[in-house]
């Protein structure tokens, strides 16, 4: 049992480096598409970079575990929004840690700052993601952890009302049968073929030895 979930963590931690990897890379070539401002139309930050203080959990593990609180986000927003699998110690982390020692932590905040906005459409650019990063460290990483878990909880009723439009767009355009429904007609109408063979009863001879329908005959 030890040996398949070592090599599901050698996995996992061989996925985030070559996520990141890739991530730096298009940084390094194209910083315009990585750093792209919000759509048109984008919306609002749900939470305030002020509102650093509350929850008292988070505000206290962005100041003496910054490295944890970033894995976290990362995690949320590029992995698994359930943090089902999540590790304390992951690549990530170490990553976090490896660029603070070197004073360079706001790099990967920066990025995933970006990321962050890209994937749920909210308003900003590469000037105000620089400053959040490397002027309020620990205010905007509480941010983004209460931003991406709003955000990731928001998710299944976008979904959910996305197929409750589509279904009423459908059924407008093809309405369905009574049977379609459930419901059943007691006195169903009569085919085209029914139609044609019932005026063939009618007007058959009675030379023919058959009574005509309409016949007084008792």
């Amino acid at each position: 049992m030890v040996q398949p979930q070592a090599n599901r963590l050698e996995r996992a931690d061989a996925s985030d480096f070559e996520d990141w990897r890739m991530r730096s890379e298009r940084l390094m070539a194209t910083p315009e598409k990585a750093l792209r401002p919000a759509s048109s139309t984008p919306r609002k930050w749900h939470t305030r970079s002020t509102g650093c203080l509350w929850p008292v959990t988070t505000c206290c593990l962005a100041v003496w575990c910054p490295c944890v609180l970033f894995s976290r986000i990362h995690h949320r927003t590029r992995k698994d929004r359930t943090m089902s699998d999540f590790k304390i110690v992951n690549t990530t982390c170490i990553l976090w840690c490896g660029a603070a020692t070197l004073g360079l932590q706001w790099i990967p905040q920066l990025m995933q700052r970006a990321d962050l906005r890209q994937k749920y459409n909210i308003q900003g650019d590469w000037m105000s993601d620089l400053f959040c990063a490397f002027c309020c460290n620990c205010c905007d990483m509480i941010q983004q952890e209460k931003e991406s878990i709003f955000r990731e909880e928001e998710l299944p009723l976008s979904a959910a009302q996305y197929s409750n439009n589509e279904q009423m767009q459908y059924s407008t355009q093809f309405p369905r049968t009574p049977e379609q429904h459930g419901v059943h007609l007691l006195h169903p109408e009569p085919s085209m073929q029914t139609m044609s063979s019932q005026r063939s009863m009618d007007s058959y001879p009675a030379s023919k030895g058959t009574p005509h329908r309409y016949s007084d005959d008792i």
